[in-house]
């Protein structure tokens, strides 16, 4: 079986393209500038093209994994090159646009016969394995065989997978990437326009390193793809709406210095956690464990 992965040489492409060839599964990528990534892509012994028509001409599978707002053109771009009898996965971080792309162009799918399956992986390419990553699948009720084919395949390698719609998925990201994301810019922005004349990381608790490393992390990424997540989930303002909402609620409380509403305030909506039994205790040394370890 020879796979291509289109985005090839990007972070997250990169990543599964190094996956792929330590499985020794035949994998060819497609990026816009091969001289670009000339090492790389010598390093794992691949074959690379320009052309992402091209690359999915060869391929029995192909696994897109461009840049987040890229998706939708690319999977037009190429499904009138896919063989029949293949397969699609994309790998994008929003997923009704990618429900749109399908419900417009399934007769034409179901006519190749290609297989198309939506997965999220809930990781980076700092990764070094699949073992207990979450990944998030999105079937397809015609590609059942497919979707059994990659659950197995991620099992097998240590990953928790899950099962969700288009919908759901995009929702359920705006709690566990939108507002992470969000909450972690506000604070570095905080951070980085306050000016003290001493070395603030003296004055450090264990919340404040905490929420540094993932400020300082951001820049990792492209600012597009923090850009793209907050502003193509058309969830992202009603649960933005939500935080807006208990901050305006705990700022009111902490501006008239009621103490009386603070504890109502915790017990409702911090302490609450414990009714799904998390063992805060666990979490309290989870956090140190981490501390020691950077």
């Amino acid at each position: 079986m020879k796979i291509t992965v289109l985005g090839g040489a990007g972070r997250l492409g990169a990543w599964v393209t190094r996956f792929l060839s330590t499985l020794n599964i035949q994998t060819v990528i497609s990026t816009p500038n091969p001289d670009k990534y000339k090492s790389f892509i010598e390093e794992v012994k691949i074959e690379a093209y320009s052309d992402n028509k091209r690359a999915v001409s060869v391929a029995d599978g192909v696994i897109v994994a461009v840049p987040l707002e890229e998706t939708v053109n690319v999977l037009k771009e190429i499904l009138p090159y896919m063989k029949p009898g293949t397969f699609i996965i994309e790998l994008s971080s929003i997923k009704t646009p990618v429900e749109k792309f399908l419900r417009e162009n399934l007769a034409y799918i179901r006519e190749k016969n290609i297989s198309f399956l939506s997965a999220h992986p809930m990781f980076g390419p700092g990764a070094k394995n699949l073992k207990r990553k979450n990944i998030i699948l999105i079937p397809q009720p015609e590609n059942q065989a497919l979707t059994r084919t990659v659950k197995n395949f991620l099992k097998k390698q240590g990953a928790n997978v899950i099962e969700c719609d288009y919908q759901e998925h995009d929702q359920i990201i705006t709690l566990t990437l939108a507002i992470p994301h969000f909450i972690t810019m506000l604070f570095a922005a905080v951070v980085n326009t306050h000016k003290f004349n001493v070395n603030i990381e003296d004055y450090a608790g264990t919340t404040f390193k905490i929420l540094k490393l993932l400020a300082e992390s951001l820049p990792s990424e492209s600012w597009r793809l923090y850009a793209h997540i907050q502003i193509d989930n058309d969830y992202t303002i009603k649960t933005l709406e939500c935080l807006k909402k208990y901050f305006n609620k705990l700022f009111k409380t902490i501006y008239n210095r009621d103490l009386v509403e603070f504890e109502k305030f915790w017990n409702k909506y911090i302490t609450a956690s414990r009714s799904n039994k998390v063992n805060t205790g666990n979490s309290y040394k989870k956090i140190y464990r981490l501390l020691e370890k950077i």
